[in-house]
C-alpha cells in the first residue's frame, strides 16, 4: 500500500506525527509512506528511522508572497509527482493551503476501505 502523508506546518508539528506514520507502518507492514511537507522539513527522513520512505518537498513561501506564477508552476510540479500514484491519502494538516494537494491525489481515485 502506498501513503500520501500530507503536513505543511513547522518541524515540531511534523515530529510529533511520527509516531501516527509509525503506527501505520506497523499496521500495514509493506506499506510505503510519502510525506508532502514544506521545503524546512525535508531534514525530517533523516531522522524518521524508516518510517517516512519518501519527502515531496513544497515550496509554501510563493503562496505565502502570492506569487500566482509561481504558484502555478508549484502546483504543476506537484500535479506531475502525486497524481494517481498512491492508494490512501492522509490529509493530517486539513486546511485551505492543503486542499488542492488532496484534491490532485484523488481525483479518479476508488475508494475503498482499509481492513
Amino acid at each position: 500500500m502506498k501513503i500520501f502523508a500530507i503536513r505543511y506546518s513547522g518541524l515540531g508539528d511534523v515530529v510529533m506525527l511520527l509516531q501516527t506514520l509509525k503506527k501505520l507502518k506497523n499496521k500495514y507492514k509493506d506499506c510505503h509512506i510519502t510525506l508532502l511537507t514544506d521545503k524546512s522539513n525535508s531534514s525530517i527522513m533523516e531522522i524518521s528511522c524508516g518510517v517516512i520512505d519518501e519527502i515531496i518537498p513544497f515550496d509554501r513561501t510563493v503562496f505565502k508572497k502570492k506569487q500566482y506564477i509561481k504558484i502555478l508552476i508549484e502546483s504543476l510540479k506537484l500535479l506531475t509527482k502525486i497524481r494517481k500514484k498512491y492508494d490512501l491519502t492522509i490529509d493530517f494538516q486539513s486546511f485551505g493551503e492543503t486542499d488542492p494537494a488532496t484534491l490532485i491525489h484523488t481525483w479518479n481515485l476508488k475508494t475503498s476501505k482499509l481492513k
